[in-house]
């Protein structure tokens, strides 16, 4: 009887550490979406700077803290 919980337990264990590894992938692959997104953005501001020089700094203050947070260069 005990081995038997002990097995399934180790399945479970199995299982569980399967899933974990899988989340924590996703979460990898959402991060650095999110992190070409930011520079899109950023880029995208960059190139109304063209056309609204004002309109650009508004929205440069406004992503800021996106871009400190997402694009944290290391």
């Amino acid at each position: 009887m005990y081995e038997e919980d002990c097995i399934d337990l180790l399945r479970e264990l199995s299982f569980l550490s399967g899933q974990s590894s899988s989340i924590k992938f996703e979460i990898y692959k959402t991060k650095k979406t999110i992190k070409v997104e930011a520079m899109r953005l950023a880029a995208l501001v960059s190139e109304c700077r063209f056309y609204d020089r004002e309109k650009a700094e508004e929205l440069r203050r406004r992503i800021d803290k996106y871009l400190e947070k997402y694009l944290n260069f290391e």
